[in-house]
């Protein structure tokens, strides 16, 4: 069975608050067109920092973000809709086992507890036929 959630929110830090914040991104890879002093930057711009908390205290916001895909333990992260596309932010798809996606998805709920709104997600299962 696979199961995914969709999360969609204003940014790609607000995105990676939900995880924990010493956990390792492998397979990082990430385009973002708007960045000040070059236009497009890669992974690069992480200067080999690969933990969560890492890449949210770089000082670049990733507002042009065009392209990202993590991979996070057991999980799978990829970038579905780009920041261009929406003034309304970004919609993120995480793939992984059913355990994982329940706590994610508790965690968005705590999040929106406290700042009502600021993720939507969509529960996803499909079931092996």
């Amino acid at each position: 069975m696979e199961t995914k959630l969709i999360i969609k929110t204003k940014s790609l830090k607000d995105f990676l608050s939900l995880f924990n914040q010493d956990k390792v991104m492998d397979n990082l890879s990430l385009g973002d067109t708007w960045h000040p002093s070059s236009g497009f930057v890669d992974e690069g711009i992480l200067n080999g920092k690969r933990k969560i908390k890492e890449v949210i205290d770089l000082d670049y916001d990733f507002n042009g973000l065009i392209g990202f895909t993590a991979n996070i333990e057991n999980m799978k992260l990829r970038l579905l809709s780009d920041t261009t596309d929406s003034s309304d932010g970004s919609k993120f798809e995480v793939k992984g086992p059913i355990k994982d996606m329940r706590i994610l998805n508790n965690k968005v709920l705590e999040k929106n507890a406290y700042c009502p709104r600021r993720y939507e997600v969509d529960f996803i299962m499909d079931y092996e036929k």
